[in-house]
């Protein structure tokens, strides 16, 4: 069984940014009040199963990114929208699951190998179902995940939308290869309640 997490072993303990939440538009006192709020799973439209948030369910923030936050709101909530910004907000690496990280990758990675190999079909799953179940067994079978934020670099589906949004770029002339110079990171929170940031204020 996993019982240690791969961030153990760096020497960076926190990391911190600054990460903008997008909510449908309220009243101000209200939003600063309740901000962040959650994403929760849903219903399909036809009734079979249900839709889950990309890294399950939780509070989400862009980071260090006001254009994706504005996109989002734009598209998500008819351009009627708020966007929070929560600064110097510290996620301890400790209890973070980074889809950017090999190590934390490897650990993840692991874990689904365990129980893909108990139930075959599993291996069919999406990230966000394997993070509802690994929450669910930590309760149920004491597995060990220990995680409360989430972190992942979010790709569009479309290659020509994908390569102008995070501003694709080759490595040298001539070639094919490249790398994009504007990430969409996102982080998930699962609990809030222990947030800890310098300053919240709403932006937009």
């Amino acid at each position: 069984m996993l019982d240690s997490h791969p961030s153990n072993y760096s020497k960076q303990k926190m990391l911190v940014f600054d990460y903008q939440h997008t909510c449908r538009f309220a009243q101000k006192a209200y939003v600063e009040f309740n901000a962040p709020f959650k994403s929760n799973k849903r219903k399909r439209t036809n009734g079979k199963g249900f839709i889950i948030p990309f890294l399950g369910e939780g509070y989400y923030f862009w980071e260090e990114n006001i254009t994706a936050a504005h996109d989002w709101g734009s598209r998500h909530c008819n351009g009627k929208y708020n966007i929070i910004q929560f600064k110097d907000l510290e996620i301890p690496k400790n209890i973070l699951l980074d889809f950017g990280n090999r190590r934390d990758l490897a650990f993840f990675n692991e874990l689904r190998e365990m129980y893909i190999e108990k139930r075959p079909e599993s291996k069919k799953w999406s990230i966000s179902v394997w993070i509802e179940f690994f929450k669910e067994m930590k309760n149920k079978d004491n597995v060990y995940f220990p995680f409360n934020y989430l972190r992942a670099d979010e790709n569009y589906p479309d290659d020509e939308k994908n390569s102008k949004i995070k501003e694709k770029i080759i490595f040298a002339s001539g070639e094919k290869y490249f790398t994009y110079l504007s990430p969409l990171w996102i982080l998930c929170i699962i609990e809030k309640s222990s947030m800890k940031f310098a300053k919240k204020e709403i932006i937009h």
